[in-house]
């Protein structure tokens, strides 16, 4: 399973290189709340490099940090519970759709690598969002979760910073 996924994803690499349109990078801020039982906050910064496909469309691969509290400002320690962070840095292609020029819907889909812990291997990663978008901000609530032997998933909400590249010119 993990190889086909990497294999997804560097077809989906190559295929962008070749796209002819407006380049750029992202970085995200975000922070929610865990929909599990198992974690209680969810905070990560998340970096993308897409592609211009069309005025709608855009391609592209991300990678990121999310670390997900068992314990956030000690909620759970009243009741005894002994729960561990995680950590992960998930790989992902993205798909995102921009509507009526500022309405963002995206979707993101990957592998989680478990960082530190030997409970913490990784697992299929998956958000979707939906937000506003402006020529160098973005502002959107998503939901994301990572499959593996306990599973981490949160919603909440995120700001991203947009950097434009020179547009490509074909020969």
């Amino acid at each position: 399973m993990k190889k086909k996924l990497c294999v997804l994803i560097l077809f989906l690499f190559g295929i962008s290189f070749g796209v002819n349109g407006q380049q750029k990078i992202k970085v995200d801020l975000y922070g929610g709340v865990a929909t599990t039982d198992d974690f209680t906050f969810n905070i990560g910064v998340d970096a993308y490099y897409m592609f211009q496909l069309n005025e709608t469309i855009n391609l592209g691969l991300y990678a990121g940090y999310s670390h997900f509290y068992s314990d956030f400002l000690g909620v759970l320690e009243v009741f005894g519970a002994d729960l561990k962070d995680f950590s992960f840095m998930p790989i992902a292609s993205s798909l995102q759709f921009v509507f009526w020029d500022h309405v963002l819907c995206a979707t993101d889909a990957g592998y989680a690598i478990g960082l530190g812990g030997d409970q913490n291997d990784g697992g299929f990663y998956y958000q979707g969002k939906l937000g506003w978008t402006m020529p160098k901000f973005e502002a959107f609530v998503y939901y994301k979760a990572i499959e593996h032997e306990v599973k981490a998933a949160s919603a909440g909400i995120g700001i991203a910073y947009v950097f434009n590249l020179k547009k490509r010119v074909s020969k």
